[in-house]
């Protein structure tokens, strides 16, 4: 039975593992935990890891020694370095030089300095570096160490968590009894993929949850607010992209389908990259963005399959990406009025369907007996687990078969002053959508010309004339979640010219005269080989 070991409430399914005296719940290395501890890589980097091990083990010794701690700090965490005094600075320096260690640490850390120079309690090392701009073997460098630890299993993430675990047994901060049994941590090092090597990985990054985990809600320091410092620099270095695979060239033909179709593409693709760039973005809680870009993104390229294929200009096929559309609206709408917390719902429900789709296909796999069969549905089980893996532990996500609002689609419309949209757009696009006697009974029937049939209605397939105000609606809603972004967050936009209906509406007249004429009209030579999608 698909779901059969988690518990149900509500409309929710619960894992086992939550439902424990000590609920399981994801670290977010990510998030909280490499941020803190990403200033050592750097330091293994330039040493390499054998010597730069030893060099940040000695540091983490020698920092935690200034003082008798009536509770044992973190120093593997960069932002327990702000709980030091002027007077403490001053002696770490002393020591450290004393030690003959602080070039070597502060040539390691000046790059992480000069790139995370916000707040960094590591400045005081390298104070002459803070003010400097991070040069582009900085920025190289940084996400290239980035790529290495960003996986908590990878060879590079390991050894830097490992750094954390040997700290704290060296200063007498973690203890075990006499007759337990530690890993080998040398294999960490040199054999990773052994069973020793998996163990003491295992070993080390379990005990950097707990250790980390606990220091960041508990400590003396706001950790959280380093993490988002961290996280957010990306905002000031890099320029964000809107990723396409759609591509139009305006000079590439005449043809008044394909000018249309190239003018308008392109004018919403700058549209879509401008909003997306204007969007403030809190990297730490990804979520809102990341949601509210997908959302908005949905919108466009629906808009654009649509201006690509004019066979779906009518009130026959067109309601179907129309209803889609109004629902996306919604949807955008709702959340934009709570984003964090109505973004999470968003993903968290989705991310349940996809962990419930897989448990069909589990069992699919349990029933099957074909042998190619079963490969290939192994392999696309194994595909779509990585894929939510990578966003949240499928043992530990729920599944909600119900709403991911917990409202109904009219209750979120009439939430966010929506409700002329649902009325009178998401609720006749679903006539079509759903296959309603009031849509197919007009569109999929034609009466018998037969009085001796009682004028039947009859079986019919017809063929539709273009309706420009089909796609035109397209246009509108892409526009008006546009607009509900750029009014959220108050930044500016041109009405009058970069708006999706307007750039419809500009180039619109020469196409409507090109299919009011038809083709046998066209100058000669301009039409090209039929595409699919086109008449």
């Amino acid at each position: 039975m698909v779901l059969e070991d988690h518990k149900k409430e509500g409309k929710r399914f619960v894992p086992k593992l939550k439902r424990g005296k000590v609920p399981l719940g994801e670290i977010q290395y990510c998030d909280t935990i490499l941020p803190e501890i990403f200033w050592m890589t750097y330091i293994l980097d330039k040493f390499g890891d054998e010597k730069g091990f030893n060099i940040v083990a000695k540091f983490l010794k020698l920092v935690h020694g200034i003082e008798s701690w009536e509770k044992h700090p973190e120093f593997s965490m960069v932002s327990y370095f702000g709980i030091l005094s002027e007077s403490q600075k001053q002696t770490v320096i002393q020591i450290l030089e004393a030690e003959k260690v602080l070039d070597e640490i502060r040539s390691g850390i000046a790059p992480f300095i000069r790139v995370f120079s916000s707040d960094n309690s590591l400045s005081f090392l390298v104070s002459d570096e803070v003010d400097k701009e991070p040069t582009d073997d900085d920025l190289d460098l940084t996400i290239r160490l980035l790529e290495e630890t960003v996986d908590r299993w990878s060879v590079r993430g390991t050894i830097l968590q490992s750094l954390v675990v040997h700290y704290s047994f060296d200063v007498g901060k973690m203890t075990v009894p006499s007759d337990m049994e530690l890993p080998n941590f040398e294999a960490v090092f040199t054999d990773f993929e052994s069973a020793e090597g998996t163990m003491a990985a295992g070993f080390v990054r379990c005990t950097v949850s707990q250790t980390l985990m606990f220091h960041a809600e508990h400590g003396p320091v706001d950790s959280q607010s380093w993490c988002e410092t961290f996280w957010n620099a990306g905002n000031e270095l890099f320029e964000y992209y809107v990723g396409t695979a759609m591509h139009f060239d305006e000079s590439s033909s005449d043809y008044p389908p394909h000018v249309f179709q190239a003018k308008y593409g392109t004018s919403c693709m700058d549209l879509l990259g401008d909003f997306w760039r204007k969007l403030p973005k809190t990297i730490l809680h990804c979520e809102e963005a990341e949601v509210i870009g997908a959302l908005v993104s949905r919108q466009c390229e629906l808009t654009l399959k649509f201006a690509k294929n004019l066979d779906l200009w009518d009130w026959q096929i067109g309601p179907l990406l129309l209803r889609t559309m109004t629902d996306c609206h919604i949807a955008l709408a709702w959340i934009l009025a709570d984003p964090l917390d109505r973004a999470r719902k968003f993903i968290d429900h989705g991310l349940g369907q996809e962990k419930l789709i897989i448990e069909h296909y589990k069992t699919c796999l349990d029933e099957c007996t074909d042998d190619e069969d079963r490969k290939g549905l192994a392999a696309m089980i194994a595909n779509r687990e990585k894929v939510l893996n990578s966003q949240h532990f499928s043992f530990l996500q729920d599944v909600n078969i119900g709403s991911w609002s917990g409202i109904s689609t009219r209750a979120m419309a009439e939430d966010v002053d929506c409700l002329d949209l649902y009325r009178f757009a998401y609720t006749p696009y679903s006539f079509c959508a759903h296959n309603t006697w009031n849509h197919i009974g007009v569109f999929n029937c034609v009466h018998s010309d037969n009085p001796l049939h009682k004028f039947l209605r009859q079986p019919f397939v017809g063929e539709t004339s273009v309706e420009p105000s089909a796609f035109m609606n397209s246009a509108k809603y892409y526009e008006k979640s546009l607009v509900a972004v750029a009014e959220k967050y108050d930044f500016e936009y041109d009405e009058e010219l970069l708006m999706p209906w307007n750039l419809a509406a500009k180039h619109m007249d020469e196409l409507v005269d090109w299919m009011r004429l038809g083709p046998s009209k066209v100058q000669e030579g301009a039409e090209p080989k039929r595409e699919q999608g086109l008449t």
